[in-house]
């Protein structure tokens, strides 16, 4: 895992900024009827801390399609004094899955990301949630062919991006990612072309009720998976301060993404932030 050491003002500077950010964000969402719910590090440190896990610096929000697009509809028509939307729709070359609602006037380059033109502002992580298949084998089918080819939108954008390995494993994985790069690059694969193939495979369940809701494009497909009522009705918890939103059953999300003893602080090296190359925020100060 990747994980950075901060100046501990500038981390607690990034956070009230991104704190700030998430109040608006629910404020969006309860005014337009928007349903919503915390994710990954985010829905743990709801649990576990009752807000930002100690030494993260993002926050991660998921969203059913449907309200996924109306919530982007409305912030990039109603808020674009203040935020400003990145994805695959507004930056051609994009290569992720989510989308970043980016505070305006400020700068978040993450490491990876210091020798592309993906020079983003302080963020929210969005991730759309959609339809599975109700079968099992079925859906380890889709999430496992959605996954591939959103994994090859970050190799069309990066040779270097980051990996969970070590070792003998990570060069060989390094080296791998290192030809597809190239064979996407020299053949002049487009990364719209790659999220529409990833988001045919995704979408094929769209407004169908399956019984499951899930996200593909993690480390792993399998790990943000939810049965039905493991996800709604989504249920308010303290969050720094504020009243958010998380998944009904986030005890047995987080069970199936952190292991069973996730209340457990990990050790250093198993901790994971996204410690930036270039951070700026809206006053001028650097961090």
């Amino acid at each position: 895992m990747v994980y950075g050491e901060y100046d501990k003002d500038i981390l607690a500077k990034l956070k009230g900024v991104e704190i700030s950010m998430l109040k608006d964000f629910i404020q969006i969402c309860e005014k337009n009827n928007i349903d919503y719910f915390l994710l990954a590090g985010s829905a743990l440190g709801a649990v576990r801390h009752k807000g930002m896990i100690p030494w993260d610096d993002d926050i991660d929000i998921g969203l059913c399609r449907n309200n996924y697009e109306k919530l982007l509809r409305i912030v990039k028509q109603e808020y674009k004094d203040k935020y400003y939307i990145i994805n695959i729709d507004e930056k051609k070359s994009w290569l992720l899955m989510t989308s970043y609602i980016n505070k305006k006037n400020t700068v978040f380059v993450q490491d990876a990301w210091k020798d592309t033109d993906f020079n983003t502002g302080i963020f929210l992580d969005i991730f759309c949630i959609d339809q599975l298949a109700p079968e099992q084998k079925q859906r380890t089918r889709q999430l496992w062919h959605a996954w591939f080819w959103g994994k090859l939108m970050i190799l069309k954008a990066t040779s270097h991006p980051v990996i969970a390995l070590t070792g003998y494993k990570l060069k060989i994985v390094k080296f791998i990612c290192k030809c597809i790069h190239y064979f996407l690059k020299v053949f002049h694969v487009s990364n719209q072309w790659l999220y529409h193939k990833a988001k045919k495979i995704i979408t094929k369940y769209d407004g169908v009720d399956t019984g499951w809701y899930g996200w593909a494009f993690d480390t792993f497909p399998n790990k943000t998976i939810f049965k039905k009522d493991e996800l709604f009705p989504t249920r308010v918890c303290e969050f720094e301060g504020l009243k958010a939103r998380i998944p009904n059953k986030v005890e047995d999300y987080l069970t199936r993404y952190f292991g069973s003893d996730y209340m457990t602080l990990p050790p250093e090296e198993k901790r994971h932030n996204h410690k930036p190359y270039k951070l700026v925020f809206e006053d001028g100060e650097e961090g």
